[in-house]
């Protein structure tokens, strides 16, 4: 009887301890490193089946100097290891300003945390159309 209560009471609060989880792991992941939101866009993204570069928007909290370069360290990253790559950085404000997601359909992919290169390219990859 003793286990049963015990697991049921484990089921309830499961949900729990995992957002609480998320939530610390996220708090420090801002605590270390600034978010960097990247997007995808142009024919690649598109689902052309022909491309000439995969365009990837980077947008950086801030135009202070630790963001720039967060962004710019995420930009070295990914030339480095997508071929074809076309990236361009902008901050939120001229994000905002320029309506850049919008005008250009940009997809979302992922917020780099400056551990998590290998997740923003395995995204870019899954999504590769199909050259003819």
């Amino acid at each position: 009887m003793f286990v049963a209560l015990w697991l049921q009471l484990i089921e309830m609060n499961i949900g729990v301890i995992l957002q609480n989880t998320k939530k610390i792991n996220l708090k420090s992941m801002v605590g270390n490193k600034l978010l960097v939101k990247v997007y995808g866009f142009g024919s690649y993204f598109n689902g052309s089946k022909t491309f000439n570069d995969i365009d990837i928007l980077i947008v950086h909290n801030s135009t202070s100097r630790k963001s720039c370069l967060e962004a710019i360290s995420l930009k070295k990253g990914l030339m480095t290891r997508v071929v074809k790559a076309s990236i361009t950085m902008l901050s939120k404000s001229e994000e905002a300003e320029l309506k850049f997601i919008n005008k250009a359909s940009a997809k979302y992919l992922l917020s780099y945390n400056g551990s998590n290169l290998s997740d923003i390219i395995s995204i870019i990859e899954t999504i590769k159309p199909t050259q003819s």
